[in-house]
């Protein structure tokens, strides 16, 4: 099957590619194409195979993929489906595996109709494909997510998680101020709120883990305590804008003495609202609970 490894502004991008090239010199690359939808989409028209995989710019593949990516292992009811089959990647950052960043094997023609992201009608359908497409988990780690090279980097991977896996089924929850805690804890599933909080807590130890942390805790406040919009999470050009405006106070961004205020400040606004019970790990607690956490497994089809 075809394999296709998507980038756009992803800091090592370059570097990943020629890994890549050494080693399967028939992968293809899409790169430049703003949108998530679009990128996926010029890969279905680019593929010459019914199902293809797509990479995304910051993976690292590891050597399970060897054995997947032509299909083999991978049962015939599967590949004859028009379920999109998705593997874990471990996230860099806080250790975390799941579908976040992961290698991705799509119908073609699935993926010419699908509406998401920048081309989705629907609320749930602007946040992610697994809100509109039939997504089918499967149980192997395949790559590693890379997305600590920059502040900018580690600060949107967490921010748009810090959304994401505050969400009901893709949706926002709306209620009361004086009922959100209950009605968050009651319908945000246990897994995504487990990550969430994990993203919110663990990474200190890593190079610009601190402002995937700062970043996930203020995806949460905005999305719910300040009444941000989802769709900006898809827009590149906001995001660049926001970065922008947002990190501007900080004098340098190795000065953490700021920072560490700003994540207890955003921190202390969730724990009111929200009851998280968020705690931010020291480099050696942090490192100490990666070495003992154990993902959730992921394997099914996924209810939308």
């Amino acid at each position: 099957m075809d394999v296709f490894f998507i980038t756009y502004d992803e800091p090592l991008k370059d570097v990943f590619w020629s890994k890549l090239q050494e080693r399967f010199p028939h992968f293809q690359r899409i790169d430049g194409i703003k949108g998530f939808s679009r990128a996926h989409r010029e890969c279905a028209l680019r593929s010459g195979t019914e199902r293809f995989f797509t990479i995304d710019g910051d993976s690292v593949l590891n050597e399970k993929f060897v054995e997947k990516f032509n299909g083999q292992n991978i049962s015939p009811e599967l590949l004859n489906s028009q379920y999109v089959l998705s593997w874990s990647s471990k996230n860099s950052i806080n250790g975390l595996a799941y579908g976040n960043g992961g290698v991705k094997n799509w119908p073609r023609e699935l993926m010419l109709s699908a509406k998401t992201h920048e081309d989705g009608d629907t609320e749930s359908a602007a946040v992610d494909f697994c809100f509109t497409v039939d997504y089918f988990q499967m149980p192997d780690v395949l790559s590693t997510s890379h997305v600590h090279a920059t502040p900018l980097q580690a600060f949107r991977a967490g921010f748009r998680e810090g959304m994401k896996m505050g969400l009901d089924r893709g949706r926002k929850i709306i209620a009361p101020l004086t009922d959100l805690a209950e009605e968050f804890h009651a319908r945000v599933h246990i897994s995504n709120l487990e990550r969430l909080k994990i993203w919110c807590s663990v990474g200190s130890d890593i190079e610009n883990g601190l402002w995937a942390i700062y970043g996930a805790r203020l995806g949460l406040y905005e999305l719910y305590l300040n009444n941000m919009s989802l769709d900006n999470i898809r827009d590149y050009d906001w995001f660049a804008h926001y970065w922008q405006t947002m990190s501007a106070p900080f004098k340098s961004f190795n000065d953490t003495s700021l920072l560490l205020r700003q994540i207890q400040n955003i921190g202390e606004e969730i724990e009111r609202h929200l009851k998280l019970q968020l705690v931010l790990l020291e480099p050696k607690d942090s490192i100490f609970f990666k070495s003992v956490y154990v993902n959730r497994p992921r394997l099914g089809l996924m209810f939308q």
